[in-house]
């Protein structure tokens, strides 16, 4: 799937090209300029919109650790860059350049750094597409990447955005250098897969399967013996395996300092502790127990073969039944995901677009194959290959971040597909109406996205998925689990903020303002958490606690009654019963709290009696 270059050949199609080569005039040039410029300014507005409403806390979205990050390689140095060999070093190196001592400052900045940064992206991949396509298709190309894969991170830290855009001009050049080979383009291609692979780990397999593709090539080519010596020359020429050396040697150049280091810890260069352990996990609570157990981010875990999740391992304890059905649940989830998301509609018409006109100009099929069969032999096991590990990946963790990655590619290649399949015919087949059905796509694409953007662009901007908030929430509890008190506070206040019935964002609020000291804010909290989930007896329970640290003491009896009335069993809501009502001098009400503690937890029981005065307690204790 190569970039062609253009020809003044007789079998050039009719198809009305107008690319950045063919641009002459001033106007020509002023209207390119005009799109980009506003399309950029409209990108950066939403994104800024996005910022201010939904991405309110570093706990949002995953950034925290890549925050983190960035602030140890700028306190510590070159030691810190190799991290914890789960996020990769790229993105928090270039947040460290932003960083201050001042906190609030530095998430702040690094959020706009993100939104400058996905301009960019989006500037890149623009030129490409108006390099590529008339000026029509191009537009809408680049409308659907801004406003359906890049929008929906746009103002958030996260290694996804650059990955996104690395991702895909790796996946781009690698087709073309399967099509049309240079030294040049080779070493570049090694290059941006090596700072893909900076960005995230996952972008590594794309050089094996080049490599795999150049090989299942020269051995198809070397069985074929019928083939013209012309042939087999343009063949020797495009399949040379010194582009493959050359670009393989610039990958691990620009990767080198990383992978070197993983070899002499770990002893292994490609070691990350998503792919080595996480992704042999059935969940995130076996993976997460597996990383608490062992020190994986400083070492190999030193333990036997049998409790280190390893692919051997999985397979030795898991029956093909089992694993396909997870491959089953995951390809679910994933379809599921693709079709809630925004992008899904463009792609279902680009792809639909793409089956008729390849049937349409099935003629040229054969003349596109010999030039690009490589390269779309090698996006088709990319596409599968990605797909099958993000799906088996699923029980572990997921989410659209998966899909989003394959997005941008696939709609580059259904347009591609069948512009450039018109170039293949010949000139008696050449479609007279090509340029007709190119535009009309392009301005149906245009017209759904501005209509869509009128009904949903406030969704889109104000308000957050389900999926969201949860993980908000749960950053925003792995936070409070560290210590790190302020910006879990920070983050909660965001989730109770973006979703007004999340009750337990409330109750750790309250918890969390009581424990400061904060009594009527805790107080504050607590009612409204009780408020939407009135038949939650912890939270009862917690409320009364409040009541009591402010000497409301009978409206903390009521709250801990509720409690207990909710949930009998509720031991540590009976031992605060029954002492609130000692604390009033209600013997028998604090006797009989006692009572009932004696029959489910003893050693609470006797903590109680302490607290009950002595005319009031039983004759003997536990």
């Amino acid at each position: 799937m190569a970039i062609d270059k253009p020809t003044s050949s007789d079998n050039e199609t009719t198809v009305e090209r107008r690319p950045l080569w063919t641009i002459r005039t001033k106007r020509e040039w002023f209207a390119l300029v005009t799109f980009l410029v506003v399309h950029c300014i409209v990108f950066v507005y939403a994104a800024s919109v996005q910022m201010k409403h939904l991405n309110l806390s570093a706990a949002a979205g995953g950034q925290m650790p890549y925050l983190e990050y960035a602030k140890h390689i700028a306190e510590e140095g070159m030691p810190a860059w190799y991290g914890d060999h789960n996020r990769m070093p790229l993105v928090p190196s270039l947040l460290s350049v932003w960083h201050t001592d001042h906190w609030s400052a530095f998430v702040q900045r690094s959020k706009w750094f993100s939104v400058a940064m996905s301009t960019l992206i989006l500037l890149a991949v623009s030129f490409l597409a108006f390099y590529v396509w008339p000026s029509l298709v191009a537009a809408a190309f680049c409308a659907i990447f801004a406003f359906t894969v890049l929008l929906s991170r746009a103002s958030f830290v996260q290694a996804e955005l650059p990955y996104y855009g690395l991702s895909f001009f790796s996946w781009l050049m690698l087709c073309r250098l399967l099509s049309q080979p240079t030294i040049k383009l080779a070493v570049v291609a090694g290059l941006t897969l090596g700072l893909a692979y900076l960005t995230k780990a996952s972008a590594w397999p794309m050089l094996p399967a080049y490599i795999f593709i150049v090989l299942v090539r020269h051995i198809y080519f070397t069985l074929r013996k019928q083939h013209s010596n012309k042939t087999k020359s343009a063949i020797n020429s495009v399949g040379s395996w010194r582009y493959v050396a050359v670009a393989t040697l610039m990958f691990f150049v620009t990767v080198w300092p990383y992978v070197w280091h993983n070899y002499q810890q770990f002893g292994r260069p490609f070691y990350n502790v998503n792919s080595t352990f996480f992704m042999w996990c059935d969940s995130w609570s076996e993976a997460k127990a597996f990383a608490d157990a062992n020190p994986i981010g400083d070492s190999y875990p030193d333990a036997t073969s049998d409790t280190i999740p390893s692919a051997g391992q999985y397979v030795r304890s898991h029956t093909i039944a089992q694993m396909w059905a997870r491959w089953r649940y995951g390809l679910s989830t994933l379809f599921q995901l693709a079709y809630q998301g925004a992008y899904t509609k463009y792609l279902m018409i680009s792809v639909g677009f793409c089956c008729v006109m390849t049937w349409r100009l099935r003629r040229g099929l054969d003349s596109m194959i010999k030039v690009h069969g490589s390269a779309l032999l090698f996006s088709a096991v990319c596409f599968t290959g990605y797909l099958l590990v993000y799906a088996w990946y699923v029980p572990v963790a997921y989410g659209d971040r998966f899909i989003l990655s394959l997005i941008t590619p696939l709609l580059f290649g259904t347009l591609w597909i069948p512009f450039h399949l018109s170039r293949h015919q010949s000139t008696g087949q050449r479609p007279r109406n090509m340029t007709f059905w190119m535009n009309s796509l392009s301005v149906a694409l245009l017209g759904l996205l501005m209509f869509d953007s009128l009904i949903s662009i406030r969704k889109t901007l104000y308000e957050p998925t389900r999926q969201f908030v949860r993980f908000y929430y749960n950053e925003s509890r792995e936070l409070l689990s560290a210590g790190n008190l302020a910006e879990a506070s920070r983050g909660l206040r965001g989730v109770a903020q973006l979703d007004p019935d999340f009750a337990q964002a409330r109750l750790d609020l309250g918890m969390l303002a009581l424990t400061n000291g904060q009594v009527r804010e805790a107080i504050r909290w607590l009612r409204e958490a009780v408020s939407l989930d009135s038949l939650n007896a912890d939270m009862w329970n917690s409320l009364g606690s409040a009541y009591m640290a402010a000497d409301e003491l009978y409206q903390g009896i009521e709250a801990f009654q509720r409690a207990v009335d909710l949930d009998p069993t509720f031991a540590i809501a009976w031992y605060n019963l029954g002492g609130a009502h000692s604390s009033v001098g209600s013997s028998r009400h604090a006797r009989a709290a006692y009572d009932k503690l004696l029959t489910l937890d003893k050693k609470l029981a006797g903590q109680l009696h302490q607290l009950i005065p002595d005319e009031t307690s039983p004759v003997s204790a536990p």
